[in-house]
């Protein structure tokens, strides 16, 4: 917005609501560049691990080759989490059965003494 046009602000309100239509759109812009570099990110790690290399990736997605080697790292980082988080899912899983069984067993052996 230029000041030629500020003339034509008579009230205060006018500049806040001036002020807010900025920052939704600096809002909607933020948030499409995070999902941009996100996005980047995933594939440049996935080029990478098919062995294209990181001189040419670089290149192509103009980011430093450090940069792409600390995704790599995080990437590493993030695949080995979801590994653990999915070993201890199926553990916690596998000791629920055998708790539930436990006490199904024994609700059953209760029943019989009733009798």
């Amino acid at each position: 917005m230029d000041p030629t046009t500020w003339a034509q602000f008579d009230r205060p309100e006018q500049f806040y609501e001036a002020l807010a239509k900025i920052g939704a759109e600096r809002r909607r812009l933020r948030e499409a560049e995070t999902r941009l570099k996100a996005e980047t990110e995933s594939v440049a790690v996935r080029a990478l691990q098919l062995g294209v290399p990181r001189e040419k990736v670089a290149e192509l997605t103009g980011y430093s080759s450090g940069t792409l080697e600390k995704w790599e790292g995080t990437a590493a980082a993030r695949r080995a989490h979801a590994i653990k988080q999915q070993i201890r899912d199926e553990a916690r899983a596998k000791a629920r059965a055998r708790h539930l069984k436990t006490l199904l067993e024994g609700n059953r052996a209760s029943r019989r003494k009733k009798k």
